[in-house]
This record gives C-alpha cells, structure tokens and sequence, in this order.
C-alpha cells in the first residue's frame, strides 16, 4: 500500500497541474522530503518556487543539475542556479577526474566545462567527439595552444573554421571569424 502512496505522490508532484501550495506541503513533509527522487521531481515542476527550488538544487548530483539545465519549462533563475552549483562541482573534482569528464562529456557539460581558462582542460576537451560547432568555434575563439588547434582541425565539426591546409590560412583563421 504504501508503494501505491508513492507511485502516487510521484504522478501527482509530476502534474503541472499542481499548484505551488500543494508542492509546498511535500517539501515540508519530512517522511517524503527525505527521498532523493522525490527532490528531483519536486525541482522539475515548474511550480515550484525558486526560493524552495535553490535549497534543492544545493543537493542534486551533476547529473540531475545536468537535467535541470536542459529543463526549459523551468525558471530561468533556477536553471541559472543549477548551472552555478554545477560548475561548482566540476571545480571540486580532482585533476584527473574533470579532465576525464572533459573528454567524455556532453553538450550542457561541455558549455559549462568551456567557462575554464585551463589550458590542460581545455586541451582534454577538444578531444571530446561530443563538440558542437558552435563547442568547437567556442574553443577557438580562446587563447588555445597551437597543438589544441592541431586536434581541433580533425575534429568532423571544425571543416568550416580550417578551410585549407595552408599554414598562413590556419593563423588568419580567427580575422575571419
């Protein structure tokens, strides 16, 4: 029965019919509140209010803070926030484990791992197979080490911005763009 409850509870937080007082009472509700998932449907309704939604983006894994950005039912201030937190623990990684995620990560992942200054991570993620083009024209509009734009000429994405081979075209690139 008390599986039923949940289901439930789910569904019903799911709704965007369900208005912000009836969010409200989960989220005061201590013995529902505890549950993780819970949290995650709670911060993808886009009733719930931004004040309540800050306190729960604070807990969110990057995956789900990854899911909250892509939400675009969801308050612009609450996205903002989720980007910030995730930022934050992208930062909070070991060395090792940001430039790992650098190479493997996916687009929102790769918009906020673009924000960095570091060379080696910028280097790490112009090997990701997963850049855009406007990813790729993000990277070369930074200060990249020659050997980055090696990499980047190889990628599928980046044909438009190395239109030749020839040496002097490939530093006159950036005056076109």
């Amino acid at each position: 029965m008390l599986q039923l409850r949940e289901r439930d509870l789910f569904s019903w937080i799911h709704s965007k019919k369900t208005r912000t007082h009836q969010l409200k009472r989960v989220y005061f509700n201590s013995r529902w509140f505890k549950r993780y998932s819970l949290k995650l449907s709670l911060i993808q309704n886009g009733n719930l209010p931004p004040q309540i939604a800050y306190e729960i983006i604070d807990s969110l894994m990057r995956q789900d803070l990854v899911e909250v950005l892509n939400e675009e039912t969801l308050s612009p201030v609450v996205r903002k926030r989720a980007r910030k937190i995730l930022q934050q623990k992208i930062e909070a990684l070991s060395t090792d484990d940001r430039l790992a995620l650098a190479e493997f990560a996916k687009d929102t992942t790769i918009d906020v791992l673009l924000a960095s200054d570091d060379p080696q991570l910028l280097s790490h993620l112009a090997k990701n197979t997963n850049l855009q083009k406007r990813q790729v024209k993000a990277l070369l509009d930074k200060d990249v080490p020659v050997d980055l734009e090696s990499v980047l000429r190889d990628h599928p994405c980046s044909k438009e911005f190395f239109p030749t081979d020839s040496p002097t075209k490939s530093r006159n690139r950036r005056s076109k763009l």
